[in-house]
């Protein structure tokens, strides 16, 4: 098989299964989420539904992740090229400190964005997100999904799947941009979108260098641990 497409065959995968994964999450969390709320199984935009949404996306994303491995014979190459090398204590640590000056450089973006664009109230924002901030076991489970649960998850796809699958076939800057556009869709809120790009491109070059997912899991786990927590 001539290069050429075997790299048009990777990348019109890994568009085709992110596109499935965008339009799966729409419809499927907003059909399920409307008529949960309209049989009053849960309350519109109380805890239990941003729960119940969280829950759902995260299953969808495992599904498509699965059926994209299974149906190109790469689950093995996955696991391997992802999870061979352990990384060393002193890149953990790293990767906690780079998560966390991320996640505090976003908070300081969202202020900055609350204050001179009238059209963004950053009181708001997280407000919509979380519902109900003064529910304690609302914000342990929440943290525990967004926190954890979703980070790894996301990377799994968006790193280990696409990223990983684009760099067989081309070089570092290509394989960013693409991943990054990717990545970015799945994040549509425009006032943040800078500290996504720089998120995106932070955690490819972590598993790039290292060699090992466990780099941006832990960017990814303590970036959205830290939002969490500053919002609470």
């Amino acid at each position: 098989m001539e290069l050429r497409t075997i790299k048009f065959k990777y990348l019109r995968n890994i568009i085709v299964y992110s596109i499935v994964l965008w339009i799966s999450l729409f419809i499927i969390m907003a059909g399920a989420e409307y008529y949960l709320v309209k049989l009053n199984l849960i309350s519109d935009q109380s805890y239990s539904s941003i729960v119940f949404s969280s829950l759902i996306q995260e299953i969808i994303i495992v599904f498509i992740l699965y059926i994209a491995l299974k149906k190109d014979n790469e689950i093995k190459y996955f696991l391997k090229n992802n999870f061979i090398n352990f990384p060393n204590f002193l890149n953990i640590v790293l990767a906690i400190a780079i998560g966390f000056f991320l996640a505090v450089s976003s908070e300081i973006l969202l202020e900055f964005s609350s204050e001179y664009l009238p059209d963004f109230n950053f009181e708001n924002y997280y407000d919509n997100i979380t519902g109900a901030l003064k529910n304690i076991p609302f914000k342990i489970v929440y943290l525990f999904l967004v926190g954890f649960i979703s980070s790894i998850i996301e990377e799994l796809f968006f790193r280990g799947y696409c990223y990983t699958y684009l760099r067989k076939t081309f070089g570092i800057g290509y394989s960013l941009f693409i991943n990054t556009i990717i990545f970015s869709a799945f994040h549509p809120v425009p006032v943040i979108l800078p500290s996504i790009i720089l998120f995106n491109i932070v955690c490819c070059l972590g598993l790039e260098y290292s060699k090992s997912l466990i780099i941006p899991i832990c960017i990814h786990v303590i970036f959205n641990s830290t939002m969490l927590l500053i919002n609470f």
